[in-house]
């Protein structure tokens, strides 16, 4: 049986896809550090990395899904910061700290909880900008991270999504399974 990496996100609109894209360029033009950018167009929020798993699940997976009862709600990014490995910036991303979000990852991870491995990793509301391959020097690309300015960006998150996710050499291929609308409750 064939298997397919999918994952739970929320998608996101061009005028933070157009923000994404302008801090990308601030990096990029820095000299400073090299990895690679996560197209603007296809980036998203994770609430859930399922992972590798048999296609038979899918459709169980979406019915599960289908039982999540949650309002829309407003999200924004307003900072920069940065996931580390080994003491060193790893990942750069923009972040938001809405408790409905944290929430709404919560919901999707209990819902799930039968098709997944154990994690004990917190979730971290974010939209990846950039995953470090190399930096030349750790001090000069913190402080241009800590200098770049992200002006506020909401918007109302009223669906999620269910991906499927294929690794090539150019980079991940998403493709959506299922969308699940956020509807107000009671």
């Amino acid at each position: 049986m064939k298997k397919v990496r999918l994952f739970v996100a929320i998608t996101i609109p061009p005028e933070v896809q157009r923000e994404l894209h302008r801090i990308q360029q601030i990096l990029q033009t820095s000299g400073l550090l090299k990895g690679t950018y996560p197209a603007p167009e296809t980036s998203h929020i994770t609430l859930q990395f399922i992972g590798s798993i048999k296609e038979q699940y899918i459709d169980p997976i979406i019915q599960a899904l289908q039982s999540i009862q949650f309002s829309p709600f407003e999200i924004t990014f307003n900072s920069i910061d940065y996931f580390e490995h080994r003491g060193s910036p790893s990942v750069i991303y923009l972040n938001t700290t809405s408790e409905d979000l944290f929430r709404l990852a919560q919901n999707v991870s209990h819902t799930l909880q039968s098709w997944l491995t154990k994690d004990d990793r917190k979730f971290v509301g974010h939209l990846t900008v950039m995953r470090i391959k190399k930096i030349d020097d750790q001090e000069k690309v913190r402080e241009l991270i800590d200098a770049i300015s992200v002006a506020p960006l909401s918007y109302t998150i009223d669906s999620f999504v269910l991906m499927q996710s294929e690794l090539s050499s150019g980079g991940p291929i998403y493709k959506e399974l299922a969308p699940f609308p956020l509807a107000a409750i009671g």
